[in-house]
């Protein structure tokens, strides 16, 4: 099965943070439940971090600044 656009978006996406993320990321969480690589290419890297508006920059800081004031960003 192909697929969607949806999905393409967001391996896209994640293949621009780290080359090859997308396939690495996908084969590890189909380890631990089959749902899980469509909910996270899907909707976090296609629907959420993919949404028109900031670039891809200026998202990941956001991201880094909202986990160190929540205080869980890892060294």
């Amino acid at each position: 099965m192909a697929d969607s656009a949806l999905t393409q978006h967001g391996k896209s996406i994640m293949n621009q943070l780290q080359d090859g993320l997308a396939d690495n990321v996908t084969n590890h969480l189909a380890e631990l439940n089959a749902d899980l690589p469509a909910l996270i290419t899907d909707y976090a890297f296609g629907a959420v971090v993919g949404r028109p508006g900031l670039d891809l920059k200026s998202r990941k800081m956001i991201t880094v600044a909202s986990l160190i004031t929540l205080g869980h960003a890892a060294p």
